[in-house]
This record gives structure tokens, C-alpha cells and sequence, in this order.
């Protein structure tokens, strides 16, 4: 015989689940100015949670679906008719952050059961809506066997945009990076990941945008004795990948102005006390071959003498 279910509504569920999590737990977004490249001046930092699972009896299929999340993020002053605004770029990471399981229902029950939540990666493309309400959006799969579940994600989000200077902002917290509470090395790698992200899916010049972000974020910065070697190992790296991403874009000249900045930053990586000169000299040695196989040959001698000058 078979007894049929009927499924509760997501209030239901809610109220008989044994720890009731919040549901909806709103974090101020952290918006950073940032120095170009075009059309972006914006950096924000933006944390979403949002439930990526049915509140409903579970089949024991896996089901797969993208789910659109709206997030804190509203663009000042948007406009729909306003190009710099229709360029947004991400990086983004996901984490399911709470689940619950109910016990088995139906007539032959058991306490242990076989189960899946699962995030299968952040979508690249994202959109926003016509409120200027910035939109991103997971894949997400789970499976579950004769219990009621449900599940909750977190989404951390950079996102590279375009504002109005002097607009006022909706609903969030803004910050420069020096009082927002952010690490500005921890900016500049999520902007770097950012850049190989957009590189990998083929999107050259959003790449190339964001490592500009990254090294113009660390030339504003005034780092304290303690991080002195952390920040001028990553501004040489991310000059480095600025010239490797100008020279992919075939634009020779800026890539010429950025390795005479790389090599003399590396210089000065090897002059700082703690520096490993033989990992600084290897550096250089892989940026000459670099400026070499696209024809920059003076740029390239120039870092061939610099790494040996670091190791005298």
C-alpha cells in the first residue's frame, strides 16, 4: 500500500526543524574606490546567504538547478541607458553554511540516511535587474531519501563596477580600503584570482582590468614596516602579470612602461630585509624570457642585468 505525502509549506518546515536558523541575515556591502582601469572605479565586497534547497520531501534523485540570487549589492544612481554600468565583473566563492535533515518519513523508517548538498560552482556571466540590483547565480545539486531538508549558502563576492562619483548608495556600508576593515593584500589576490578567472573563460580585457585594479589598489597603499616585504613581493607579482596580460593583449607599448615597473620593483623586493633574492632573481629571469619572445629586447636585457644585480 502505498501512503501518500503531503508535503508541508516552507513555514511548516521551518517551525519543525529542531534549530531554527535565520533566515535571511543581511551584511552591509563594502565598497572600495578604486583607480580605473575603465569604466570602473568601484571595488565592492558583498556577502550573500540565500537558501539553494526545496523545502520538501526529498525523492532520492539528484536535482540539479541554477539558482539567481539577488544580492545587497544596488548600483548608485544606475541607469540602465548608461554603458559604464552595464560592465560588471566578479569573483566569487560559494560554501553551504547550514543544512538540516529531518528524520526518515513513511512507514519504514531509519535515523541514518544517504544524502547530497552540494554547490557546483558560481556562474561567471551575472546580470542586474532594473533596479540596478546586482544579480549572481550558483548551480547547485542535492539529493535526499524520504526526509525533509533544507540548506543554506553563503556566496563572497568582488565585484569590479561602475558608480557615479558623488552618487549616494542604497542600503549598504562605504568604506575606503584603508577604514573599511579589509586587508588590502587580501584585495589585491581576490583581484588577481579575479583576473586568471576572466583570462581562463576568455575575457581578455576584463583580465587585464582587474590586475590594473590590483596594482593600482597597492600603489595607493602605504604599508606599515611589519607587512613591508609582503606588499612589494605582491606589487613586483602583480606588475609582472600586468605586463603578461599587456603583452597578450598585443599592446607593446604599455607593456614596455609596466616591466620597467616590475623590474624596478623587484629591485626593491631584493633590497628588503627577509627577501629571498635567489626566488627575486628567478622572477626576473622569467620576465626576460617573457619580454624576449615578444620582441621588447631592451626590456628583456634590462631584467637579465637585474637578476643578476640582485644576487651581488
Amino acid at each position: 500500500m502505498n501512503f501518500p505525502v503531503i508535503p508541508p509549506t516552507p513555514e511548516q518546515t521551518y517551525a519543525a526543524l529542531p534549530y531554527r536558523f535565520p533566515l535571511f541575515e543581511k551584511q552591509p556591502v563594502v565598497r572600495i574606490p578604486v583607480a580605473g582601469p575603465p569604466p570602473f572605479n568601484t571595488l565592492a565586497v558583498v556577502r550573500t546567504n540565500a537558501h539553494i534547497s526545496d523545502y520538501g520531501h526529498a525523492n532520492g534523485e539528484i536535482q540539479r538547478r541554477r539558482i539567481v540570487m539577488p544580492t545587497a549589492l544596488i548600483l548608485a544612481d544606475y541607469d540602465p541607458q548608461r554603458p559604464e554600468q552595464q560592465q560588471v565583473v566578479h569573483s566569487s566563492s560559494a560554501t553551504v553554511h547550514m543544512m538540516q535533515i529531518s528524520t526518515e518519513v513513511g512507514p519504514f523508517t531509519d535515523d541514518n540516511t544517504d544524502f547530497v548538498i552540494a554547490i557546483d560552482g558560481v556562474v561567471t556571466e551575472s546580470t542586474i535587474d532594473e533596479d540596478g540590483r546586482w544579480l549572481v547565480s550558483v548551480d547547485v545539486a542535492d539529493a535526499f531519501t524520504q526526509v525533509f531538508a533544507g540548506a543554506y549558502a553563503e556566496i563572497s563576492s568582488w565585484v569590479l563596477c561602475f558608480e557615479p562619483p558623488g552618487s549616494s548608495t542604497t542600503g549598504t556600508s562605504a568604506g575606503s580600503l584603508t577604514t573599511s576593515g579589509l586587508d588590502p593584500l587580501t584585495v589585491f589576490h581576490k583581484l588577481v584570482a579575479l583576473s586568471f578567472e576572466l583570462g581562463t573563460a576568455g575575457r581578455d580585457a576584463e583580465s587585464t582590468a582587474a590586475v590594473q585594479a590590483a596594482v593600482e589598489l597597492l600603489r595607493e597603499f602605504d604599508p606599515p614596516a611589519q607587512v613591508l616585504l609582503d606588499y612589494r613581493k605582491a606589487l613586483a607579482s602583480g606588475l609582472h602579470l600586468l605586463t603578461r596580460r599587456h603583452i597578450a593583449d598585443q599592446r607593446l607599448e604599455q607593456a614596455r612602461v609596466t616591466a620597467g615597473e616590475a623590474i624596478e620593483a623587484y629591485r626593491q623586493v631584493a633590497a628588503t630585509p627577509g627577501a629571498d633574492v635567489i626566488v627575486v632573481s628567478g622572477s626576473l629571469a622569467n620576465l626576460s624570457g617573457e619580454l624576449s619572445a615578444a620582441g621588447l629586447d631592451v626590456e628583456s636585457i634590462a631584467a637579465v642585468q637585474a637578476a643578476a644585480d640582485v644576487q651581488d
